[in-house]
């Protein structure tokens, strides 16, 4: 997989700029279907899997593409890429597109994880809760008491007075995500430690009587470090969008096409 390799890493904010605009006969078409945007973001997104030269493509990487295609072997496979027309060069670019994005967004974006861990960290904090509700307040304040003299336990005030949704779960809720819970709710139990009975909480004309039974502080593990570099990369992704949106209507507009601008290229010296 060959590609703008240097300028891309080095530069990833400028991306855009090498994207060539589809001619109009394309435009139209990809217009007319709504494809124009998933256009431009596989143009971007193949200047970033490029960017870091030739990935590795073995008959276990194609026959996973295969796979994913439903494809059951190599053979089905070839007979798939004749009938489209492809080279196998062509083939294993697309087996290893995906594994080249996600090594370049490696490069690009990997040291940025971090801090965005620390901003969003709150949103993935979770925690386990005991949980009864009920209509009447005068009921709530009852249950309140007799649960924090044990002379009753959740699972059978759940039993005799909870709504349906509570019976189903038995009273128990979680490990959910904090910031999924009613911000009233999530406002609370981070201030309470887990065993903590938490008085009765009016939430929508719901009386909740919540016991914490366990809060997880969220740390950054892969799957976390995953979904934050996607979102990185959407971000960029969005980021270049919107810059060849404004360059395909400017183009539009002057009646000529524009070519791809060398990365680096000043927006000043582009302009004239």
């Amino acid at each position: 997989m060959t590609g703008a390799a240097g300028p891309v890493l080095a530069n990833p904010a400028e991306a855009w700029r090498a994207v060539t605009l589809p001619p109009p006969p394309l435009l139209q078409e990809l217009a007319a279907n709504d494809l124009l945007d998933g256009w431009f973001q596989r143009q971007l997104l193949q200047q970033l899997a490029g960017a870091l030269g030739t990935v590795a493509c073995d008959a276990d990487t194609l026959l996973a593409y295969g796979n994913r295609l439903g494809l059951p072997s190599l053979e089905a496979l070839d007979l798939w890429r004749e009938q489209r027309h492809l080279s196998l060069p062509q083939l294993e670019t697309l087996a290893t597109f995906a594994d080249a994005v996600a090594q370049a967004s490696e490069t690009v974006w990997a040291d940025q994880v971090p801090s965005l861990f620390l901003e969003r960290r709150e949103r993935y904090d979770s925690v386990t809760l005991s949980l009864v509700r009920v209509r009447d307040a005068d009921l709530a304040m009852e249950l309140f008491f007799q649960l924090q003299e044990h002379s009753l336990d959740f699972s059978e005030a759940v039993r005799r007075y909870g709504e349906d949704p509570d019976r189903r779960s038995r009273g128990l809720v979680g490990p959910v995500a904090v910031h999924n819970l009613h911000p009233v709710m999530a406002q609370v139990v981070r201030r309470h430690p887990p065993g903590t009975l938490i008085p009765p909480l009016d939430i929508g004309g719901m009386q909740h009587l919540v016991r914490v039974e366990a809060f997880e502080a969220a740390q950054l593990t892969e799957p976390i470090r995953q979904q934050l570099l996607g979102e990185l990369r959407s971000r960029w992704l969005g980021e270049q969008l919107g810059h060849l949106r404004q360059r395909l209507a400017q183009a539009t507009s002057d009646g000529r096409p524009v070519d791809p601008v060398p990365l680096g290229t000043p927006a000043s010296q582009e302009a004239a």
